[in-house]
C-alpha cells in the first residue's frame, strides 16, 4: 500500500474514514477485499498477497484496523519476515498496541509505517522501525521504546501516508488528506450517503507532482518523477496501482439502542494492462473495463 489518507473523528457519525491506494508489482500475485481466515483461524477482511501470506491493509470485525506501507529511502526492500505479516498478526491479536509490540524484532521486517487501530478503546498508534527524520506538521517519535521502534499515538484528525512517515508533505500526500478532510467534515454529523466523487478523484489522478516538488529517497529522478502521481502507472516497469479502497464507519444512530456501527468498505481492482485512453488525466474508475468495484457492510 502506498498511498492512505484517513480521518478520525470520535464522537461523530463518521468516526471513521479511510481511502487508500495499493501499490504493486503487477506479476505479484494478489486476492482483492474479502472475508478470509488466518492460520490462527480468525477472521479479517482484508487483501491477500498471495506469495507472502499478509496484507497491506484491513480490518477484524471485533474492530481491530491495521495500514501498511513501506519506506523508501531508509535501507533495503528485503528482510527474513514480510511486513504484511504484522497487518494480518494485529488483527487477529487481542493484545493492546504497546504490549504487540514486544512480540516483534524491528530488524526482522524491511522499512515500514504501520497504523494500528483499536474501534473499540479508540486508540490509535503510528509505529515505525527507521528513524523519523525531521519533518514538519510529524508527530514527535516515542521515547520509551525498545530500540528500533518509533512510535506516536494520533488523537482525532486527518493523517496521510505514502512512502515516507506520517505526514510528510509529499505531493500526492498533501492532496489526498484534503480531499478526505473536506469530505469527512462535510458528513461528519450527517451520514446519509453521498458522493465519494472528490476522494476518488483525489485516488485516481494520474498527474505528476512537479520536477521541483519531488521526493528525494535515492531513486533516479525519472522513477521518483513516475511514482510521484496519486494513481501509479508504469506498464515499462509492470508495476502500479493495483486497488483502491474506500471505507467509512457509520457509528450507531440511537444510542443504546441494539444497533451497532457499521463499517462499509468499497475496492476497486484495477485492469492495469489495459492501455489508458490518451489524454487521460485519471484513471477511469467508473469503466467496468478499466476496475471492478466490490462493496461490503461489516457490522462491528
Amino acid at each position: 500500500m502506498c498511498l492512505i489518507a484517513f480521518a478520525l473523528q470520535p464522537g461523530t457519525a463518521l468516526p471513521l474514514v479511510v481511502a487508500a491506494n495499493r501499490d504493486e508489482y503487477w506479476d505479484r500475485p494478489t486476492e482483492p477485499l474479502s472475508p478470509w481466515q488466518t492460520e490462527s483461524g480468525h477472521t479479517v477482511w482484508a487483501g491477500r498477497d498471495v506469495r507472502a501470506g499478509g496484507s497491506w491493509l484491513g480490518f477484524s470485525p471485533e474492530g481491530r484496523v491495521a495500514m501498511l506501507t513501506n519506506v523508501r529511502g531508509h535501507g533495503p526492500d528485503a528482510a527474513p519476515r514480510s511486513r504484511g505479516l504484522l497487518v494480518t498478526d494485529w488483527l487477529t491479536s487481542s493484545l493492546p498496541a504497546p504490549q504487540w509490540l514486544l512480540r516483534h524484532a524491528p530488524e526482522d521486517y524491511a522499512p515500514f509505517n504501520l497504523v494500528l487501530g483499536d474501534l473499540t478503546s479508540q486508540t490509535w498508534f503510528w509505529w515505525t522501525n527507521t528513524a523519523p527524520r525531521n519533518v514538519p506538521g510529524s508527530p514527535s517519535a516515542g521515547h520509551d521504546l525498545p530500540q528500533g521502534w518509533y512510535s506516536a499515538a494520533l488523537g482525532p484528525g486527518v493523517y496521510g501516508l505514502s512512502n515516507a512517515h506520517l505526514d510528510t508533505p509529499w505531493p500526492k500526500t498533501v492532496q489526498l488528506k484534503q480531499a478526505v478532510q473536506r469530505w469527512a467534515q462535510e458528513r461528519q454529523y450527517d451520514p446519509q450517503p453521498q458522493s465519494p466523487a472528490p476522494v476518488l478523484r483525489a485516488l485516481s489522478s494520474l498527474a505528476l507532482a512537479p520536477t521541483d516538488a519531488l521526493p528525494r529517497t535515492g531513486l533516479p529522478a525519472e522513477l521518483e518523477s513516475r511514482l510521484s502521481s496519486s494513481f501509479v502507472y508504469d506498464p515499462a516497469r509492470r508495476y502500479g496501482t493495483r486497488s483502491t479502497l474506500l471505507a467509512q464507519l457509520h457509528a450507531a444512530q440511537h444510542p443504546p439502542s441494539p444497533a451497532r456501527p457499521t463499517l462499509h468498505l468499497q475496492e476497486w481492482t484495477h485492469a492495469v494492462q489495459q492501455p489508458l485512453p490518451r489524454g487521460s488525466a485519471h484513471w477511469p474508475l467508473q469503466e467496468p473495463a478499466y476496475s471492478t468495484v466490490r462493496r461490503f457492510s461489516i457490522p462491528m
